[in-house]
């Protein structure tokens, strides 16, 4: 029994620093994406593998407190976490736009590489979400899906500084906000973590257990939450739909008055009618600075 027990700490020893020479090695890629190119998502490369450095030393500590069959299902879910964060690494350090002063060079989270001359582009869309359709003289197309930060601030520009035709195919008061893939994910990432520990305190501390147990129900729901809710704006209304909650909506015509507020460390509009409070509005979302722009048309922060 022993000897089994020693056993099973060597293997998931030497399964332990095979994973993290594996994050040490896609750390150090994403750092020369980050100065190599221009645009880039090497941030949320650390990101995940922060999250899965977590997960490998929970899956060592793991080996010494818990054992029987709750172990092998810990650890199959740590390891598949572990392996998607690391994949989401990958995928994430690919995605890279740069430029010269010929043309733009962008590649996809598949590794997929394609350069762009400026003097080949006839026009270029963009849709209410954020996907940018380049058309070339030769009827070809490229379509690139980005945040509208990236959109706006950065290719946009780019490409109207060398006098390409950029068309929006959606009006400017019809949009669509969502939260990025990136937060519901960071909340599946919590919720695995939370179970993990609800396993580990249950057999130990019951309180604990339930408290973190807990933890695992919100991280869920967040995590589903972010990844279900969105803020339609069209027409003369702005409707908020919610996972497990009622649809708010709200008129031009019918606000008030919108305040700016920071709840949870992240900001918010806090839209009022004469009724009271109507919605909050989380401005992490893509395309915020529409509704930005549509708060300053109609005058309504105060």
């Amino acid at each position: 029994m022993v000897l089994d027990k020693y056993m099973v700490l060597f293997i998931k020893g030497c399964i332990a620093v095979i994973l993290i020479f594996v994050v040490v090695k896609l750390y150090r890629k994403a750092k020369e994406v980050c100065k190599k190119d221009t645009i880039n998502l090497a941030v949320f490369s650390k990101i995940w593998l922060f999250f899965a450095a977590i997960l490998i030393a929970g899956y060592l500590v793991s080996a010494f407190l818990m054992g029987g069959t709750e172990i092998i299902i810990i650890d199959i879910i740590l390891l598949a976490l572990i392996v998607f964060l690391c994949i989401s690494s990958v995928i994430c350090c690919r995605w890279h736009i740069d430029s010269d002063d010929e043309g733009i060079r962008y590649c996809s989270f598949w590794g997929k590489s394609r350069y762009c001359y400026y003097d080949q582009i006839e026009r270029v869309e963009v849709d209410e979400k954020g996907k940018v359709c380049i058309y070339f003289k030769n009827k070809d197309v490229l379509k690139i899906k980005i945040t509208s930060e990236i959109r706006d601030a950065y290719l946009i520009m780019l490409l109207r500084c060398h006098d390409i035709n950029v068309e929006y195919k959606y009006k400017m008061n019809d949009f669509i906000m969502q939260l990025p893939l990136f937060y519901p994910v960071m909340h599946l990432c919590f919720f695995v973590i939370a179970v993990f520990l609800t396993v580990l305190e249950m057999k130990y501390i019951v309180l604990a257990g339930l408290f973190f147990g807990a933890l695992a129900l919100v991280s869920l729901y967040n995590s589903v939450s972010a990844f279900r809710d969105k803020v339609i704006v069209k027409g003369n209304m702005i409707v908020q739909t919610r996972f497990l909650r009622k649809t708010r909506k709200i008129e031009y015509g019918q606000v008030d008055k919108v305040i700016r507020k920071t709840r949870d460390n992240a900001p918010y509009l806090y839209f009022y009618s004469d009724k009271g409070l109507i919605m909050k509005i989380n401005m992490l979302c893509d395309n915020k600075e529409l509704l930005e722009k549509l708060v300053k048309t109609h005058h309504w922060e105060r």
